[in-house]
This record gives C-alpha cells, sequence and structure tokens, in this order.
C-alpha cells in the first residue's frame, strides 16, 4: 500500500474510533489496518495510537500526525480534483455578459475561434449596458468595463484599457461656443448613456478632475441612448459632445469627422479605471468551460494591446 493510502487508513481509524471500522470501510482486514498503523509508527519512531480491546486513544505525536495527515489527504484529494478537471473536455452551455461595446469590439472577431476549438460548447452571449447579477442570472463569466466591485467573485484584468475620450463633429463645434475649460461643458448638448434603472432627466454624470481635485459635472443633452455606438455615430452626426472609450471612435479620429474636446482635462463617466475585466466565481476549482474562456479573453485582448498602447500614447 502507498503511503497516501496509508495515511488514509490511518484517518480512517482515528474517525471511526475502531480498526475493524476502518477496515471495513476501506475494504481491508482489521490485521491489515493494524500493520498500516505499525508501519507509520515505525518510520515516524514513537507510538501514534495507544489500543485498547474498546477504544483508540491518539498519543501526542498521534494528535499532531493526524493533523497533518489530514492535511496531506486535502492537499492530495484537491490535487487529483484539478488534474481531472484540466483533463476533462470542456462541454455544455456557457453563459457570458458583456457590455454591447466591449463584445462588438473585441470578441466579435475571435468568437468563431473559441468555438471551433471547443465544439462541444454552447455559448450564450449576452450584451447589454446593465450589469446583471451573475448568480441570478447564471451568468459564468462576465466582462466589466472599469474595476468591478464585486468582491465575492474572481476577477482578472484582461486590459488596462484606454481613457475615455470626450469628442464631438467639427460641424458640431464650428457654431458652437468655444470649450476651454470643462465647466463649459454645461452650456452645451452632451449625449449620454442611459445606466440600469432606465431615463434619469436627460442629466449625465461625468466625473472630471482637474489640477488633482476629482468633481462631478452633471450634464445635460438632448439625447440619451444604452448603445454606445448609436452614441458614437449620434456625435459624428452633429447632435452633441460624446465621451467614449477611445478605440470606440479612433477611425473617426483619423478620418476627421471627429474632433477630441479638452484632450488635457481627465474625464469619465463613473470611474477613472477603464480597464476591461473578467468577472467569475470565487470557487476553488474553476469549471472546465470557464477556465477555458477566461484564458481565451486573456489572449484575444492579449492581441489587441499594441492598438490599444498606441491609442494610448496618441492622446
Amino acid at each position: 500500500m502507498n503511503g497516501i493510502e496509508s495515511l488514509r487508513a490511518f484517518v480512517r481509524a482515528v474517525d471511526l474510533g475502531s480498526l475493524s471500522a476502518a477496515g471495513r470501510a476501506l475494504g481491508l482486514s482489521p490485521p491489515s489496518v493494524s500493520r498500516i498503523v505499525r508501519s507509520l509508527e515505525e518510520e515516524a519512531g514513537t507510538r501514534l495510537l495507544n489500543r485498547t480491546s474498546r477504544k483508540l486513544a491518539l498519543t501526542h505525536a498521534g494528535i499532531a500526525f493526524y493533523r497533518q495527515a489530514c492535511e496531506v489527504l486535502r492537499a492530495y484529494d484537491n490535487l487529483k480534483d484539478v488534474i481531472a478537471d484540466a483533463t476533462r473536455e470542456p462541454q455544455g452551455v456557457l453563459t457570458v455578459h458583456s457590455r454591447v461595446s466591449v463584445g462588438r469590439y473585441f470578441l466579435l472577431d475571435a468568437i468563431p475561434k473559441f468555438l471551433n476549438a471547443y465544439p462541444k460548447i454552447d455559448l450564450r452571449l449576452w450584451l447589454s449596458e446593465d450589469v446583471p447579477d451573475l448568480v441570478d442570472n447564471r451568468i459564468d463569466v462576465a466582462l466589466r468595463l472599469g474595476r468591478p466591485n464585486e468582491t465575492s467573485f474572481a476577477m482578472r484584468q484582461l486590459s488596462p484599457g484606454v481613457k475615455p475620450l470626450l469628442f464631438a463633429s467639427p460641424s458640431y463645434l464650428r457654431d458652437k461656443p468655444p470649450i476651454q475649460k470643462a465647466d463649459d461643458l454645461l452650456g452645451h448638448s452632451c449625449l449620454t448613456g442611459l445606466r440600469e434603472g432606465g431615463p434619469d432627466g436627460g442629466v449625465g454624470v461625468w466625473q472630471v478632475r482637474e489640477n488633482g481635485v476629482v468633481r462631478t459635472l452633471r450634464v445635460r443633452g438632448r439625447l440619451q441612448a444604452s448603445d454606445g455606438w448609436f452614441l458614437r455615430d449620434a456625435v459624428v452626426a452633429g447632435l452633441g459632445i460624446g465621451l467614449l472609450p477611445g478605440w470606440m471612435v479612433q477611425e473617426e479620429l483619423r478620418m476627421g469627422t471627429a474632433m477630441p474636446v479638452l484632450p488635457d482635462i481627465d474625464i469619465a463617466p463613473l470611474t477613472f479605471d477603464q480597464g476591461v475585466y473578467a468577472v467569475f466565481s470565487k470557487t476553488p476549482k474553476v469549471t472546465p468551460n470557464t477556465r477555458v474562456f477566461v484564458d481565451f479573453l486573456v489572449e484575444t485582448f492579449r492581441t489587441h494591446e499594441p492598438t490599444i498602447l498606441e491609442m494610448e500614447k496618441a492622446r
């Protein structure tokens, strides 16, 4: 019998209080269990159990040995589970939530590669601007823009992201008052996103950081929308000023259909952290589906990183 199984027989005998009971539980004869215990005592160089006809009692050395044996067995059994999960083929339904903008920009072209690599996974990709509860909605992995506050879940940063960009079309800026400081935005049409909970009276909340001081700026505009790409197109059409991640407007800036506004001032929709994060269940054993999808996300965002870094340098 190997060392692990010898430890298991010893622990079972202690837990059941009997060599005979341990033998029955493990399919061994009482003499076999007794020999195992004697062998462990010989290796330890001391008595571990005081045995009588009616009960077993741990010695002082036996107490320490029992505790360490339990830890070793737990670690070994966990290791077996990890190996089993690693070798088990991912299969079944995988539910993923993402902001619409993040999903369209980062995942649209990469998803076919993932599905081809894991033909037994059925992907349910939920795109919305809301932040649904992972447990209530049985979501396996969620992509978050900005550091999540879901401390009861595991989290992995996929990308540091790009600072939000305040921008407008040349046609809008041509006939409007100049914008030289953040407060000037209060006199302009600022197109903002709709958050979970529905319309909020046309008021958008932006965070402004000037001279090391962060304050809230409540802006207004004639249009609010729950989709960032719709807002981008509305800004390009001359309806107002928008605030979106730089990767959503890079092509418009290159073509000249959009121009940066107040590029030297930090302005963010809710948080200055614009990183992209994967959020998933915090359990000792991550399911194979979740594990391979998070690995896929890491690789996908790594391919975008050079472009993101260039966008950040260009600001």
